[in-house]
């Protein structure tokens, strides 16, 4: 659909840019991109709408990198970027390719404006083999995607929250049959005439860690119990 190479032709380019960044003592960049948004255009537009911008998305990196970086599509809407290139370079076709979305898509004549993250990694100084580099590059992408969009390089450190994010994840399957969520309800009173307005609930996760305060939902309503 967008005439780039899938993952088995990137894996196969990728193997290649490493072997030669080997010989000439160089590096590589991996990119990986997500167009945050995407299913709200699928579910608002439909999947024919989808695959226009789709087909946009592609023609926009393609321009963004030149023949200086091989872009491919990894599947949805998710793209990998090679750059052959130190970070520098890389740094300059990321910028390129912000502004390249910073255009809207054009939609059954509607703009639609696309968020997107890139997580970079870098060989050999990240990772040496192809599956590390793109995993790092997966994760620093998702590390920018919870920063609100961009660009971010890989850090180690984002393996520690990775980690985390698991493990909190898999402990809150067990909370609730370990009787570790608490509710808690504290009245919300008006400043001026001392009349309780509303009730909150806090939901509070009792972990043997510690108590940390997960989410909490505002009711209106009078006084009553």
């Amino acid at each position: 659909m967008t005439k780039l190479p899938n993952r088995l032709g990137f894996g196969h380019s990728l193997k290649d840019a490493c072997q030669y960044a080997v010989q000439t003592v160089g590096k590589v960049v991996v990119g990986l991109i997500a167009l945050d948004g995407f299913k709200r255009i699928n579910d608002t537009f439909g999947h024919t709408a989808g695959d226009q911008v789709l087909q946009l998305a592609a023609a926009r990196l393609q321009s963004a990198g030149g023949s200086r970086m091989t872009v491919a599509r990894m599947g949805g809407d998710e793209f990998a970027l090679l750059i052959p290139e130190i970070e520098q370079v890389a740094e300059a076709i990321v910028g390129d390719v912000q502004r390249q979305f910073e255009q809207p898509f054009v939609i059954h004549s509607q703009e639609v404006f696309l968020r997107w993250s890139i997580g970079l990694s870098v060989f050999p100084d990240h990772a040496q083999d192809q599956e590390t580099l793109l995993n790092q590059a997966d994760t620093a992408m998702y590390h920018a995607k919870r920063a609100g969009g961009g660009h971010a390089f890989y850090q180690r450190t984002y393996d520690h929250t990775s980690t985390s994010d698991v493990a909190i994840i898999s402990a809150l399957h067990h909370a609730l049959s370990r009787q570790e969520m608490q509710v808690f309800y504290q009245p919300v009173v008006h400043a001026e005439n001392h009349m309780v307005t509303a009730h909150e609930a806090l939901l509070r996760w009792a972990r043997p860690s510690g108590i940390g305060e997960r989410s909490s939902c505002t009711t209106r309503g009078g006084s009553g119990g």
